[in-house]
């Protein structure tokens, strides 16, 4: 079996455009077997080259709810942590639970989370 044949430095008259638009790729020796003939590139071809950009979980809301297992987000209410004196008992028991996010608040979680979020009730 014959050795590659190395190409010599780039030649306009032998290139052809790269993959993706990108530098020129170019070759010689092209009367042999494709398998004997070495191609020079300025492109490293890399598996990110190839995949689409991940999304990103919005970190700050990740933090501050938690999704149930029906795909409903759950947070807590505000208000209810501190300076409650002047609140009435009832209305201090009522923040003590979590709550559902809305209807109206649903395609604004589902695009920061990154998943598909229902409302709750």
């Amino acid at each position: 079996m014959h050795s590659a044949v190395r190409a010599p430095s780039l030649n306009q008259s032998n290139c052809e455009h790269g993959p993706l638009g990108g530098p020129p790729v170019c070759a010689v020796g092209l009367d042999l077997p494709p398998d004997q003939v070495e191609v020079q590139s300025r492109i490293r071809f890399t598996p990110e080259l190839f995949t689409m950009p991940k999304g990103k979980t919005h970190k700050g809301l990740q933090k501050r709810v938690k999704v149930t297992a029906g795909g409903k987000v759950k947070f807590r209410h505000s208000c209810g942590s501190h300076l409650n004196s002047h609140m009435s008992g009832n209305k201090i028991r009522q923040l003590r639970g979590k709550k559902l996010i809305q209807a109206g608040d649903v395609k604004r979680a589902a695009a920061l989370l990154k998943i598909p979020v229902k409302a709750g009730r």
